[in-house]
């Protein structure tokens, strides 16, 4: 959807490990970069999963470009690959947020690197049982997809992750309605529609705003259990 183009059409696209390049090129046009030229203030929050970086991965110690203020948005904050993928940390912008220079990030999805405890080996510290593969380095008490160490004040509680989110997609909307400038959020996965929707119906920024909901899960919830998902298809549908 932001490029037009399928991803199974890009070679090396698969499903990325959570250290891979940006697979956008920066100077493509998007579906942000078209808003943004059009006058929209735009932004991205939630699950980004299309990489970070140049060829060989971001460096996720200092200045993490290219990224998605590159291809067309303002502002982020983003995971930068999956809830069950390291490293498991939030990107605002450019930067790791929250993150202690003395305690710099290593991520790997080959061999393991430091002495961060993993979840095949020490299923004494989990509190959530492991599914096929999700049985590497642990965080939060949940093993994940890939290896990773350090980052330790940066990381994130899973707990509080829903919460995070819809605060920053909020004060996105609500900071452009102070500014009176015409917006649009893409807001990825792990925000809660109802929320931000209250938020902007309370707004007078609703009449200047668009908000894009992206997320497979929506429409697997939506199929096998309808009643009970209003935070996550049949109320997003509906409104």
């Amino acid at each position: 959807m932001l490029t037009g183009e399928y991803a199974w059409r890009k070679s090396g696209t698969g499903i990325l490990p959570g250290n891979a390049a940006l697979i956008v090129e920066p100077g493509r046009t998007t579906l942000a970069s078209v808003f943004q030229r059009g006058g929209y203030a735009t932004g991205v929050v939630g699950k980004w999963h299309l990489g970070l970086g140049p060829a060989g991965g971001p460096n996720w110690n200092g200045e993490i470009r290219p990224g998605p203020t590159d291809i067309g948005f303002d502002s982020a904050f983003i995971m930068a690959a999956t809830g069950d993928r390291v490293p498991t940390v939030y990107v605002e912008n450019r930067h790791v947020v929250g993150l202690d220079p003395a305690d710099p990030i290593s991520v790997s999805y080959g061999q393991p690197s430091g002495d961060s405890p993993t979840g095949r080996e020490n299923p004494n510290l989990l509190k959530l049982h492991p599914s096929h593969g999700h049985d590497q380095t642990i965080v939060n008490g949940i093993s994940r997809i890939g290896h990773m160490t350090g980052g330790k004040a940066a990381r994130w509680k899973d707990e509080d992750m829903a919460d995070v989110f819809t605060r920053k997609a909020t004060a996105f909307i609500e900071q452009r309605n102070a500014d009176r400038t015409e917006s649009i959020a893409t807001i990825r996965a792990a925000s809660t529609p109802g929320s931000t929707w209250s938020t902007l119906a309370t707004s007078t920024a609703a009449a200047t705003t668009s908000c894009c909901y992206l997320s497979y899960s929506f429409w697997k919830k939506r199929r096998d259990k309808p009643a009970e998902c209003s935070e996550g298809g049949s109320r997003t549908l509906k409104d």
